[in-house]
Parts: C-alpha cells; sequence; structure tokens
C-alpha cells in the first residue's frame, strides 16, 4: 500500500424493501458495498462511517460505523430514506467520502 493514496471507491447498492401493489408499505432500506484501493484490490477491515446529510454539510453526525469483511464488504441495514455519507478510511490511505440519497421505496409507482 502507498502511504498516502487515497481509496479508489466505496462502491455501494442501496437495497430498498419493494413493494408491490396491494401490499403494505415497505420498510426501512439497507446499504451495502464494497472497497477497494486504487489498483482494485479489496481493502479488508476499512473502517467505513455512515454520516447525517449531505456531503457539503457541516454535520459530522455519526450515525453508526461498521469494519469492511475479509471480502471487503460493508452493510448497514434499517435506514430511513434520506441524505447520507459514507467516509471509508484505511491505514495506509486518505479517507474518501461519498454522498448517497436513500429514497422512499413505497413512494416509487
Amino acid at each position: 500500500m502507498e502511504k498516502g493514496s487515497s481509496l479508489l471507491a466505496v462502491l455501494f447498492l442501496v437495497l430498498n424493501s419493494v413493494s408491490l401493489p396491494g401490499s403494505p408499505p415497505a420498510g426501512p432500506a439497507g446499504l451495502a458495498g464494497e472497497v477497494y484501493d486504487p489498483h482494485g484490490l479489496v481493502i479488508v477491515n476499512a473502517q467505513v462511517r455512515l454520516l447525517a446529510g449531505a456531503q457539503d454539510s457541516f454535520s459530522n453526525t455519526e450515525l453508526r460505523e461498521v469494519n469492511t469483511d475479509s471480502q471487503g464488504r460493508f452493510h448497514f441495514r434499517l435506514l430511513n430514506p434520506g441524505l447520507y455519507r459514507l467516509k471509508a478510511c484505511a491505514v495506509g490511505f486518505q479517507c474518501e467520502e461519498s454522498s448517497v440519497e436513500i429514497g422512499d421505496a413505497a413512494a416509487d409507482p
């Protein structure tokens, strides 16, 4: 690992509960992803923080924190719709931050 290299990507997938017509409203969503280095290798034990608000927000309210598993994966469960920021940090790399918006699956047609 090169000292000061930035984490290439925090790839994420918003996992919404899907409502079918006539079914009860969807529940909270989940957010999952993987953390990679600039060479495309997964980063094990990277710290991933879920923060409140948009990236240009001054809020640094940390909602949750997890570490990536042996395949560089992370998962946050039971998230309400709204704007969030993901901040990934790992030893030997600069932290990387990404914004994500989780929509209300029940409001989607």
